[in-house]
């Protein structure tokens, strides 16, 4: 993300940082979609697989109301094909059950960017939650998406998600993931990371299996285009 858009939600670059998170999309939605949990710094997931996509690691933080989640996938699918299925807004129910709605906005952001509504409702424990988002949405073709969240617009009161493609040698691809959000809600404070971990590896590790497969599908059909 680049530091003209970080000002925007009062947040600079941090120096050295890694994307080093996997479970990837699936574990940032599902964040974002119930945020549930005082989760404490540092608590983290390791590698897990779902068919031929692997998550290497999620971890979450929580400060001060502040939710912060890195993750890290790799896809046996070329990054093409996962691009296609990431940026097909419209059907972001296909990837996870935590969103509920995703559609394009007929009106653009002041600046021509694309806007995303989403309905996602999530469970920790015996906290569920739904939570509506819109998003501007920018984008370098097959490397990089970034969304910031309107507030005025959604259930948070501000954040941002950033998804970095890479191509591997094998032909596949490794998708890392930042997001940071604060909710702008009240969230139980009983429920802990112990609970927030057991459903980050559930509901990550299918979601990142399903774009796994939809992406696979995509080059096998030879559904492609040319990027503009």
């Amino acid at each position: 993300m680049n530091t003209n858009t970080l000002s925007k939600i009062g947040r600079t670059p941090a120096r050295g940082s890694v994307f080093a998170s996997p479970r990837a999309i699936g574990a940032g939605l599902l964040v974002l979609g119930l945020l549930g949990g005082s989760v404490s710094s540092g608590h983290s997931i390791d590698s897990h697989t779902k068919g031929g996509a692997e998550v290497i690691f999620v971890e979450v933080s929580h400060d001060s109301g502040v939710y912060h989640v890195r993750s890290s996938a790799h896809f046996s699918a070329p990054p093409a094909s996962v691009w296609a299925v990431l940026t097909d807004y419209e059907h972001l129910t296909s990837i996870s059950e935590i969103v509920v709605e995703s559609r394009l906005l007929e009106e653009f952001a002041e600046d021509g960017s694309l806007r995303l509504h989403t309905l996602l409702r999530g469970c920790v424990s015996f906290f569920c939650r739904n939570v509506v988002r819109v998003e501007q949405l920018s984008s370098v073709w097959e490397r990089e998406i970034v969304a910031l969240v309107e507030p005025e617009h959604s259930d948070l009161k501000e954040g941002f998600t950033e998804w970095r493609f890479y191509p591997l040698e094998d032909g596949g691809t490794r998708v890392d993931l930042e997001m940071q959000v604060v909710p702008d809600f009240w969230i139980p404070p009983l429920i802990g990371p112990r609970a927030m971990r057991r459903r980050l590896l559930q509901d990550g590790t299918d979601a990142v299996g399903k774009i796994e497969k939809l992406a696979l599908e995509i080059g096998a059909s030879g559904a492609l285009g040319s990027g503009n």
